[in-house]
């Protein structure tokens, strides 16, 4: 599946042209959050790779146009992709179990590909603060893809940065109270 978004289908028509090669955009990130960190054995943190490309919308319109059978196959080697996207601030809703959860959209006003992960709000305490609209870069691995209507991915967290721009994510993952 990776290879399909990465490479495209591999099969080459003989009176097409050649596409060019699409350099895929990786980012390195290392946790400097405060919260527990794991660390290597040299005693450095730990650096994880996100993908920041195919985004959110690329990767729906790759699906969109598969039959039933192929999309559930396509669609269900997603998970494991780790992304790092700029999304939208909706709500943070606390869960029965005590956790809580970001419901976060790829557009502004929230009639694009929605996005549902969870938040440790001990590690991002500000994430009570931040309003409605508000550009976040959210780094996590896909669990799940509903491809239903505009389309909504399911990630689990890794890290969250507040700020930045739409093009380039900030580089520190958080920021302190009352900033």
């Amino acid at each position: 599946m990776l290879g399909m978004f990465f490479q495209g289908s591999g099969q080459e028509e003989p009176d097409k042209k050649p596409e060019q090669v699409r350099i895929i955009k990786k980012i390195e990130l290392t946790d400097q959050s405060g919260g527990e960190q794991e660390h290597k054995k040299d005693g450095g943190q730990e650096t994880s790779t996100f993908f920041i490309e195919p985004s959110a919308g690329e990767l729906v319109e790759r699906l969109a146009g598969l039959d039933p059978v192929e999309l559930d196959e396509k669609a269900g080697e997603l998970p494991g992709l780790k992304v790092m996207w700029p999304l939208y601030f909706f709500s943070l809703t606390k869960l029965n179990n005590g956790s809580h959860q970001l419901l976060l959209d790829v557009a502004e006003d929230g009639f694009g590909i929605s996005v549902l992960c969870d938040v440790d709000i001990k590690k991002y305490p500000q994430i009570s603060k931040v309003k409605e609209g508000e550009l976040l870069w959210v780094a996590g691995e896909i669990i799940g893809l509903i491809p239903d209507g505009t389309g909504q991915f399911l990630l689990k967290t890794e890290q969250i940065r507040f700020g930045g721009t739409k093009e380039q994510p900030p580089t520190a993952p958080v920021y302190q109270d009352g900033e």
